[in-house]
């Protein structure tokens, strides 16, 4: 990310990542939130969660 904000000419900070891991029964489900820190716009620091559904 550091090297994207570089490019970019971000006042990217720093980078702060959650994992949360839940399994239940053949299921597992995996979700991640990603945030920006620095001196950035709300467009640029705008936080993005994703989510994955994988089946055994």
């Amino acid at each position: 990310m550091q090297l994207y904000a570089n490019r970019k000419v971000y006042k990217l900070e720093s980078t702060d990542v959650k994992v949360k891991i839940e399994v239940e029964g053949p299921e597992t489900q995996i979700s991640r939130e990603i945030s920006f820190r620095g001196d950035l716009s709300e467009e640029e620091k705008a936080p993005t969660f994703t989510t994955g559904r994988w089946h055994s």
